[in-house]
């Protein structure tokens, strides 16, 4: 039956809303239910928002209602009224959180849906507030914990609730990060420039602080080997559009999607593997036309080969030279303002901090300090440890603080690490422990400026006369300066004071430099130092090649790898598998091999290990190589 019928249309708005309150509350059918809210949610929001005020706890009071789409329907209006009515984001964020912490999949799903805009709207009204009160204050923190709460939603057993958690940090990292000096910034756009240096419940380190930490837990959950399709999908497209609107983010991204392209999850499906490489392809596809993406373009190619793309494709993806152009200007113009714009963002809250009478930090009590303390460290495998550990500690029976404690624990209806933090805080400061116990007392400066002795009419007395001997100093005109002569320095010009060494000098010089490098030090690497031998050996003149060879035959034993890396340069170069030097040309280059062959034959004649070796591992005997080899054995004085 609808209870609506019943309804006059002669009634005020006010009445109305009262016999919708009624027929909402007494109705067993779940759509007229339904229904009746969103005519209560359309007068109140939209035709006579006057009454909010006076009927806003009766809505709020169906956060306990046992039906999901009632509470669905309230998350709605929620939304709506902190979009409308900012006034009143601090009464309904208690009510938020406790939907959030609902049994429904459903309503949950839907609250973090709704806290993107919330959160959203809930710091951009922050910001442009006058004065901060104490309910704005409550409502951040509500805020806060609610934000703690979806990022730790993201390891939830649902898939959909962990989409949802991947968008909503997706939101927060945008909102709380520098925009981008070389991008034009949308009307609506709210970013941490946006945030007052002056705004003490949410500080601007603190929040980009944040914002990273929460970057890197969609990294870790993105690169996670048991993700789903669906959070993988969703992860993707956040990450990409994270980079393209924070440019700070891109080399990040591109390393987490290199990661999962060479290590996609094992659990996926081939249709899954098939949509999850389409949107790699789409999404690289818009990265590459992203002109913030130029430098990582090497990167991003082969990828897009292996998906399918061609790389004619490929080329029309890449921004073209103008669009390079003014990106490269842009980005070169604010490089030179970065320097300039931190300074400035450091002096400004510095300027903030010391108008300030106290720091944030010394208005925290030692409760809070420890709470914020626990809530940064404590994690779960720490509390595994701590519970693990201490139940051997445990007493036989309950004691009374115990139970009394635990009793307002479960009446309150606290649940989570916040509230855990809040009662381990207390405990913390009745123990004496933590950082809470050693916050400094403000009074001791005063107590120390008691204690200091007043001053004597003598010390008054001498301050005076320092005090008139500094004004009348000051009084004094500056003394003339005396123009000093500075005696000029004649410059000297490297071609008129320096002439060219003679040939036989440069020749000189050279030939003392390649003997200094014949003789190593002890230390020296051996493979490097025959590669620059053999090295100066094949490019430079004949008289640089003639000290070389002649070093080598003077101890042919000691060198005899030089001499056979050499004779290896010599047949690389001869076979065309080096670049050949210029000043070799000319000439043949078999003749250069042949002769640096048999001169180290000919003087390996008495020392038959040296010859053998040099048979053995000589990359080409040549003819005239055998031919003295074939007088070395017909010499009876000559082969021993």
């Amino acid at each position: 039956m609808d209870f609506s019928e019943d309804i006059p249309n002669d009634l005020s708005d006010e009445d109305m809303v009262v016999e919708y309150l009624n027929h909402c509350a007494l109705s067993a059918n779940p759509e007229d239910r339904l229904v009746n809210f969103h005519k209560i949610q359309e007068i109140l929001l939209r035709k006579s928002s006057h009454l909010l005020v006076k009927y806003l706890q009766n809505i709020l009071n169906f956060t306990t209602d046992t039906s999901p789409e009632i509470k669905k329907a309230l998350v709605g209006f929620i939304e709506e009224l902190c979009r409308v009515q900012e006034v009143f984001i601090p009464k309904v964020m208690m009510n938020l959180h406790m939907l959030l912490c609902d049994e429904s999949i459903q309503v949950q799903k839907r609250v973090i849906q709704a806290a993107i805009s919330i959160y959203r709207r809930t710091l951009s009204w922050l910001c442009k507030a006058p004065t901060c009160t104490e309910d704005m204050e409550q409502a951040w923190k509500q805020l806060s914990t609610i934000k703690l709460e979806i990022a730790n939603m993201i390891d939830s057993d649902n898939d959909g609730i962990r989409t949802s958690s991947v968008k909503f940090l997706e939101c927060v990292v945008l909102l709380q990060t520098y925009p981008d000096e070389t991008e034009n910034k949308r009307p609506n756009d709210f970013s941490l420039d946006d945030v007052p240096l002056t705004l003490k419940v949410a500080r601007r380190r603190r929040l980009e602080e944040e914002a990273s930490n929460l970057f890197e837990i969609l990294v870790k959950f993105h690169n996670s080997p048991h993700i789903s399709s669906a959070n993988l999908l969703a992860c993707v497209g956040v990450l990409t559009n994270i980079a393209k609107s924070r440019a700070m983010f891109m080399e990040r991204v591109i390393d987490a999607i290199e990661s999962l392209y060479s290590n996609l999850p094992p659990t996926l499906t081939i249709t899954q593997v098939s949509s999850v490489k389409k949107k790699l392809k789409s999404e690289l596809t818009s990265l590459m036309r992203y002109p913030g993406a130029y430098e990582f373009v090497g990167r991003i190619n082969p990828i897009l080969q292996e998906l399918g793309c061609s790389q004619q494709e490929i080329n029309k993806m890449i921004p073209k030279a103008d669009e390079r152009r003014k990106y490269s200007k842009r980005t070169l113009s604010s490089e030179s303002l970065i320097q300039q714009s931190a300074l400035k963002r450091r002096m400004m809250e510095q300027e903030s901090v010391d108008s300030e009478d106290v720091p944030i930090e010394s208005q925290l009590t030692p409760k809070e300090i420890n709470e914020q303390f626990i809530m940064e460290n404590l994690t779960l495998e720490k509390a595994v440890y701590l519970i693990v550990t201490n139940i051997p500690k445990l007493p036989p029976t309950l004691p009374p603080e115990f139970v009394r404690d635990y009793a307002d624990f479960v009446t309150n209806g606290n649940i989570g690490k916040v509230h855990v933090a809040n009662v381990m805080a207390a405990q913390f400061i009745e123990a004496g422990v933590g950082p809470g116990a050693k916050v400094p007392q403000p009074a001791a400066s005063a107590r120390e400026e008691e204690k200091s002795p007043p001053a004597t009419p003598e010390i008054t007395t001498r301050k005076r006369e320092r005090e008139v001997d500094a004004r009348d100093e000051r009084e004094k005109p500056p003394a003339k300066k005396e123009k000093v002569k500075v005696q000029r320095i004649k410059t000297l010009k490297l071609a008129e004071i320096t002439k060219p060494l003679d040939k036989r000098t440069k020749e000189l010089l050279l030939i003392n430099s390649v003997k200094r490098m014949l003789t190593p030090h002890k230390s020296t690497n051996k493979l490097l130092h025959q590669k620059i031998i053999t090295t100066m050996a094949t490019s430079f003149n004949t008289t640089v090649k003639e000290t070389i060879l002649s070093h080598l035959l003077s101890d042919l034993r000691s060198n005899v790898d030089v001499a056979l890396a050499w004779l290896f340069e010599e047949y690389s170069v001869m076979q065309g598998f080096s670049r050949m030097p210029t000043i070799r040309r000319e000439g043949k280059l078999e003749d250069s091999y042949n002769m640096l062959l048999c001169s180290f034959i000919n003087v390996s004649t008495t020392d038959i290990l040296i010859l053998s070796r040099l048979m053995l591992e000589a990359p080409l005997v040549t003819d005239d190589a055998l031919d003295e080899v074939r007088a070395v054995c017909r010499d009876e004085r000559r082969s021993g």
